[in-house]
Order: structure tokens, then sequence, then C-alpha cells
């Protein structure tokens, strides 16, 4: 495997692609969080391609080179490090059992970290819980969800900002 990480607009999609193509059997695994995502290509330098065929199965296929995690899901579903790290293990062992090589690449660190040494087991997202507690703070504001978490979890609220409302 190989990982070719960096900061926003340093040249490691171009990169990726020109060793992808010396690299037989080749194939990009993007860590980016935000190119997951279908129709956001303004903003993300996601790479121009398109969708086709690979072993049975749809690629997205960039210069001749399959590229995985890019332009697959629709905007307002959730994926998270722990989903990135599930599906870019699936994706290597595919590229390993067609002989192939994982080309991992982007800038999201979380993303690479929870690949590499895994991500701590976390309950799942309760929708119902999120949505009562987003009604709470549209009726009694933010200020007062940061009260509720000072009660249940002092050291917590003492590192999150009362306007960061999602880690709230």
């Amino acid at each position: 495997m190989i990982f070719i990480v960096g900061p926003t607009c340093s040249g490691k999609t171009s990169t990726s692609i020109e060793l992808a193509k010396k690299i037989k059997g080749a194939e990009i695994i993007s860590a980016d969080s935000r190119q997951v995502y279908k129709y956001f290509s303004v903003g993300t330098a996601k790479p121009a391609g398109k969708w086709e065929p690979l072993k049975g199965k749809l690629a997205f296929f960039c210069e001749g080179i399959a590229h995985h995690l890019v332009d697959f899901l629709d905007p307002g579903n959730y994926f998270s490090a722990g989903s990135f790290a599930e599906l870019a293990s699936e994706k290597a062992a595919e590229i390993k059992k067609r002989g192939g090589t994982p080309v991992f690449v982007g800038g999201t660190g979380l993303y690479i970290d929870s690949f590499i040494n895994g991500i701590a087991a976390m309950p799942q997202r309760d929708e119902t819980i999120r949505e009562e507690l987003l009604k709470l703070e549209k009726k009694r504001g933010r200020a007062y969800l940061h009260k509720k978490l000072e009660e249940a979890d002092p050291i917590s609220a003492k590192n999150i900002h009362p306007n960061n409302i999602h880690r709230v």
C-alpha cells in the first residue's frame, strides 16, 4: 500500500495519478471527507472522471485510473472516519485480490489514521436523540445545551465551545 497525504492543493491527486500510471494494477482510494459526495465537485478538488465497469462492478475512473470512495454518496448521508475505515479496508482487499496496489490519497488525516490504527468502537448514532437536541437548541438556545453538557460531563464541557453545537 502507498499513502500520499498532505494539505489542500498540494498536488496529491496529480501525483497519485502519475504514480498509479507507473504501477501495474494500481488503483486510488480517496481519503477525502468531501469527495465521497456526489455533486460536490466545486470546492472539493474532486478529479474529473466518469463511472465505468471494473471487474463486474462500477468504479470512478480519472485518466484511466480507478478511484474508489469518490462521488458515490448522496449529500445528506452520514459518512464518518469509521465508515471510511470499513469501506477502505474492503476496497484495499479487493484491489490486492486483483493483484493491484492500493494508493491512498487525501488530506483527511483522521480517515488515514482510522484506517491504519483502527477506531474505537462508538455507539450508533440515534437520530431521535439528535432531533430532540436540535429542537431544544432552537427552543432554548446553545447556551442551554452547553449547560446541560456541563452538568453531565464537566470535563468535556470545559473543552467544547458552546457554539460548537455538533460536539455539544
